[in-house]
Formats: C-alpha cells, sequence, structure tokens
C-alpha cells in the first residue's frame, strides 16, 4: 500500500477489520467458552513475548544512536 492517504489508509484498516468480525462470529459457534478463553491467553502470551522482543530491538537502536552521538560530540570537541 504506497503512499496512501490517511483517509485510504483508514477505509482499508476499517475493511481489513469488519472482514475479521465476519470470520470470527462465524467461528464463534464451533468453541466452546473453555477453547476461547484457552485462544485469548494464548494470543496474550504471545503479544507479551513479542512486546519484549520488541523492547530489546528498540532499546538496541538507542543503544546505537547514544554511542553515534557521544562519539560525535567527542570528534566536536577534538576539532575545537
Amino acid at each position: 500500500m504506497p503512499h496512501l492517504t490517511l483517509k485510504e489508509w483508514a477505509a482499508e484498516y476499517r475493511s481489513a477489520n469488519d472482514w475479521e468480525q465476519r470470520e470470527r462470529r462465524a467461528r464463534l459457534p464451533e468453541k466452546s467458552p473453555a477453547k476461547s478463553v484457552r485462544d485469548y491467553f494464548a494470543l496474550t502470551a504471545m503479544l507479551v513475548e513479542m512486546s519484549g522482543e520488541l523492547w530489546a530491538l528498540r532499546l538496541k537502536r538507542y543503544q546505537t544512536l547514544n554511542d553515534k552521538w557521544l562519539r560525535l560530540a567527542r570528534q566536536s570537541k577534538q576539532a575545537d
């Protein structure tokens, strides 16, 4: 989806959400409450794990940027 306007992106997002909601409603009678709860907790666990991995990547990026700024500051002092 290259170069979508905000309205176009929102329409695509809304369309995808509508499709997902219809799919879930169609599958709802097939699942027991216990199975639904297990699926919910499995999804939650997966998202918690992913958020931790994303946090580690973000932290690494910030550390890299900090190192670059420190090197630049040292070089700037040496040039003075």
